[in-house]
């Protein structure tokens, strides 16, 4: 969530920008496919003529934290205590306060 213009709204952030994870069977034909794509620049890992896969559990825990991320999304505005914020929004909009604690 997040206040733009006055409005809040709901917004979503890529957590890998620029990667997309691929599954697939790895020989001339399906690598070929792969770089035909446009803007794709090549593989992470090995070499750009042979690329290395990732293990399964790589890619499970990447799968895990990008699930975590969408449970749990980090706020894009973080407070300390001891800051002076005001409230832009409720039965208490315009309003100064401290912040006295923060728990994520």
């Amino acid at each position: 969530m997040e206040l733009k213009n006055g409005q809040r709204r709901t917004s979503e952030r890529k957590f890998f920008p620029g990667y997309v994870l691929v599954h697939m069977n790895m020989n001339d034909q399906t690598w070929h496919l792969v770089k035909s794509v446009p803007k794709v620049s090549g593989f992470v890992g090995g070499t750009a003529a042979r690329p290395v896969p990732i293990t399964k559990q790589e890619a499970e825990t990447i799968l895990q934290q990008v699930q975590e991320g969408a449970e749990h999304p980090k706020p894009k505005f973080t407070f300390a205590p001891g800051e002076v914020v005001r409230v832009v929004d409720g039965p208490f909009k315009d309003f100064q306060g401290t912040v006295e604690d923060v728990n994520f």
